[in-house]
Parts: structure tokens; sequence; C-alpha cells
């Protein structure tokens, strides 16, 4: 794996650089056992932390508590889980009060601080992880991966003097502390979004009261085919009419981009990852067109995909999708994605879908989903401010982005001896 060991520094195996290693362990519900204790699990790994309050309570025998219970400055290795996406062997950092154990898809590895320092150690296995390093040591069985725990121990890293150590981990912590305040921000933005659409999108009454039948004052209550224009619900062509060899790879003159569920990412059309199809193609596909204001949503898999098409490139809907062309003088575009985003909404669709193995959505589904809907003025002010709350945790990701790239820079040049700190 290492080509050059930087002058001062040292090749070790990990399991030489570990005092303590040991599974996890599940327990039993909150008082079965000796004693409860917080265990954490997977779902409490975030992108580069730990999420504390939600780990779940269980009761482990005293000797069990004994040998598990976790210390300031542990590390903790997924062995177990992981996915094609996201492969086995994260790594992550335990630094909270209080006590805590962890489940037995993890292993608890202690460092001997004679050699390394854990926060150091944390750094350089996240690196290997990130680097995609784990994925050669991961094994596949009965649908769940699992990390070669021993091929991983054997693995050889260079290890600086622990000075060294110290100042490098100190840099790339404060990284971490920027990663980590972006990231609260944002989840705190997400979390008002979701309560302004509670109350926004109910006129205040709230969902129970709607479900009650109650609607707000000046609203009217409809479908979403009374706000479409006349055929102004269109789903994409069949497999049919558009086939895998009429995509082209280079664009050329009047060239149009086919729209699936997969380029809506985050309420927006990634035209850049769309298929293209000729310009006399898409004229045979003309009823599938997309003009300005047309609200796109994935009829099938993800229902809570849907984004507006501003016109950026010339597009159709395609096989994956449905297109609602609505009525302009009746409905606000940007309102409109936010009402079929919302969660009562999402429930309404995976509800009311068919298929069995993946949920479908066509154009009658559609037609039928109720909707509240206030006067236009009205409309624009709801999507005015939830739109704002998109723009700050947009703004906020492009920053998330910028630290997390020079968070990479740094390992790279640091845990490899490139950059010195000395």
């Amino acid at each position: 794996m290492l080509s050059e060991v930087p002058e001062g520094w040292s090749e070790k195996e990990l399991e030489q650089l570990l005092s303590v290693s040991t599974p996890g362990f599940w327990g039993k519900e909150a008082g079965v056992e000796d004693t409860d204790i917080l265990v954490l699990r997977a779902t409490n790994f975030t992108k580069g932390g730990i999420r504390y309050e939600t780990a779940a309570l269980r009761s482990f025998p005293n000797k069990k508590i004994e040998q598990k219970k976790l210390e300031k400055g542990d590390l903790l290795l997924e062995r177990s889980g992981g996915s094609a996406a996201q492969p086995v062997g994260r790594i992550r950092y335990f630094d909270a009060e209080g006590a805590y154990s962890f489940s037995n898809f993890f292993q608890l590895l202690r460092v001997d601080e004679a050699q390394v320092r854990s926060h150091y150690t944390y750094y350089m296995l996240d690196h290997f992880y990130e680097n995609g390093d784990t994925v050669q040591l991961q094994k596949a069985t009965t649908g769940i991966r699992n990390l070669a725990y021993k091929d991983y121990l054997s693995t050889k890293f260079l290890v600086p003097p622990l000075t060294e150590q110290k100042r490098i981990a100190e840099v790339l912590s404060s990284v971490d502390e920027s990663i980590q305040a972006t990231q609260r921000l944002i989840e705190q933005a997400e979390r008002v979004k979701q309560g302004l659409m509670e109350e926004l999108l109910t006129g205040g009454l709230g969902s129970e009261a709607i479900e009650r039948g109650e609607v707000p004052e000046g609203w009217q209550s409809l479908t979403a085919k009374d706000l479409a224009e006349v055929k102004g619900l269109q789903t994409g062509p069949f497999g049919s009419q558009l086939k895998a060899n009429e995509h082209i790879e280079v664009e050329e003159q009047g060239a149009c981009r086919v729209i699936m569920p997969k380029n809506i990412k985050n309420g927006q059309i990634d035209f850049e990852s769309a298929s293209i199809i000729t310009a006399d193609k898409a004229t045979d596909l003309a009823k599938h067109a997309l003009e300005m204001g047309d609200v796109l949503f994935a009829r099938r898999g993800d229902l809570s995909k849907v984004a507006i098409y501003y016109g950026a490139k010339e597009s159709i809907c395609g096989t994956g999708c449905l297109r609602l062309r609505p009525k302009k003088e009746l409905v606000n575009t940007h309102f409109l994605r936010f009402l079929f985003t919302n969660h009562k909404a999402i429930d309404w669709l995976h509800a009311n879908a068919v298929g069995a193995t993946m949920l479908n959505l066509n154009t009658q589904i559609i037609g039928r989903l109720p909707v509240l809907l206030p006067p236009i003025k009205q409309q624009e002010e709801i999507a005015n401010a939830l739109m704002a709350l998109e723009d700050f945790c947009f703004q906020h990701e492009v920053r998330l982005s910028s630290f997390a790239k020079l968070k990479k820079g740094l390992m790279d040049d640091l845990l490899t001896g490139k950059v010195r700190t000395v």
C-alpha cells in the first residue's frame, strides 16, 4: 500500500497501534438486565460525526458494561452493514460525556497512546476509508457487507512522531469544526422549513384540521387536475416510442434533453446528466415537450422528486416522469412544487400508487390528488418564504462542499507526509 516512508516516520500495521479491540454488544430491552446504557448504532453516524441524542437505550449485564463502555477518544469501526453506495468500514471518533456503548455491528478500537494519538489515528483511518480502500476488504453475505477485519488489522499505515501527529490532528479538527457547524445550520434550516410547510400549506390550521375537512378562509379545495391546463397532465413516451439506440452521445444543433427521475436532484433538473436525442426525434415526441413553468416529477420509484422546468435546455418529459402544465392565472408553479413535496401529498401518492415491486403513478392518479389552493398572491408569498430557506440551505451546502474538498486535500498532503507540519 505504501510506496515511501517520510523521514522520521515509521510504517506499522494497524494491529500494532491498538491496546484494545473488542466487538460490540446489543444487549436487551431497557430494564431487563443489570444496567441501562445508551447504545450507538450505524444510524447514529452522521457525515463526519456521531448523533448521540438518538442512541438506543438498552440494558447490559454489569460484566458487559465493564467490557463495552466507551471512553473519550475511542474509535468506532463499522464492521458490518454498508451498501453499494456506502462501503463498510466507516470510522468515527467518540467524544461524548456520559455512559455509552456500541452495537454488535461495530468494533471498538482503543489506541496505544505511547505510539499514536487517538485523533490522528481517526483521521488516518478515515482517509483510508474515504479513498475507497475498504472496498477491497469487504465481503457480502446474505445482503450484509462485512469487513475482512483481520486484513484490516494487518494493513500498514504511516506513523509520524507524536508531536507531528498532534499538529496534523489539530489542523484537520479545525476544518471538521467548520464542517459540523455548517451541517448543523443546514439541519436547523431544514427543520424550520418543514415546520413552515406544515403551517403555510394548511393556512395555519394544521394537518389534523385539514384531514377533518376544514378549509382555510379564502382557500379552494381542488384536485391536481383542476390546476392543470387542458391536456396539461402528460406522462413521458413509452419505451417503444423512444428506444435506447435513439439517444445520441454528442450534442448537435437542436438536440434535446430527456429528463428522467435520476436527473431530478434536490428540486432541480440536472441537465448535464440527462441523455440527449436529435431535434428530429424531439419533433416526433412534441407532445412530451417541456415549456417554461412546467412541473416535472417522478412517476415511479422516489415519488418525492419534483422540479420546475425553467427552459435552460430544450427538453422533453422522459419515460419515468410526468408533466403538469399549470394554469398560470390560477397557480404559482413554485408554490405547486412545495405542494407536491409536502409530506401529506407524498403520503397520499404512496397510498394511491400502483405496482407491487415499484410504485407507479399515472395521470389519472395524479389528477385525483387533493390540494388546498390559496389566492395567487398568498401562493407567491408562501413560495418566496420557502425558497428563501432553500437558498439558505443551498448556499451552506456549497460551503460544506468547499470545506470537504479542503479537508480531503489536507488529508492527502498531511497524512502522507507530502506536506510536513514541522
